[in-house]
């Protein structure tokens, strides 16, 4: 008698163990989604797919694609740097394969304005702006004669040819010379051609004209 209220007792503790057996080898199903956000639908690289209950995760490829095991029930997070976090919960009856399309919100945060200064505190900046030398009104009156725009324009048509000015000229002579060397030097006095055409504008009396007279 005492034997088959043992083996009761046992088919009774099987018995109530079932659901929870059945419960615990239950198939995963495979989830899988793009995730995307903005008008365009863009996809999102880089999200995190969390499921914090099991403590697994997964991240999304380059085309915003995901794939990761999970049981029916589970909830998931999704999660990303400038979006808004979001929250997925697998249906509980699912089996196989469960695939979704996940629209992110972009999380638009305003920061308030920040000025920078040349000094790490604001005691350092009184002392060196008490410290400031202002220009005194000399100063001013030499530094706007300098830079008058007459006198600069003075100075730009006197002053004399500097020295890469100089160099630049000379070099200009050696080149001319060098590629007349095998010629012989222009000299327009004993040029015929020109005699005759002076000898033309005498008779001519161009040289009588304004435009040849020297004013007074």
């Amino acid at each position: 008698m005492k034997t088959k209220s043992i083996l009761a007792g046992v088919l009774l503790s099987l018995l109530s163990a079932l659901p929870i057996w059945a419960q615990g080898v239950n198939p995963t199903v495979q989830f899988t989604g793009i995730i995307i956000a903005g008008e365009e639908s863009t996809p999102v690289p880089g999200v995190y797919v969390i499921i914090p209950k099991a403590g697994r995760a997964t991240v999304t490829n380059d085309y915003g694609y995901f794939s990761m095991a999970v049981f029916p029930g589970d909830s998931v997070v999704f999660s990303s740097i400038g979006y808004k976090k979001k929250y997925h919960i697998v249906p509980p009856k699912t089996t196989g394969t469960y695939s979704v399309i996940i629209d992110l919100m972009e999380d638009i945060t305003q920061l308030s304005p920040v000025t920078i200064y040349p000094f790490p505190t604001e005691e350092i900046f009184k002392e060196n702006f008490l410290a400031l030398q202002l220009p005194d009104e000399r100063d001013q009156r030499n530094m706007r004669r300098n830079l008058d725009e007459d006198r600069l324009n003075y100075l730009r048509y006197n002053s004399g040819m500097s020295g890469s000015e100089n160099f630049r000229n000379f070099n200009a002579q050696q080149v001319n010379g060098f590629a007349n060397r095998n010629f012989n030097p222009t000299w327009n006095f004993l040029n015929p051609f020109a005699w005759s055409q002076f000898i033309k504008s005498i008779k001519n009396g161009d040289l009588k004209k304004k435009e040849y007279r020297k004013d007074d």
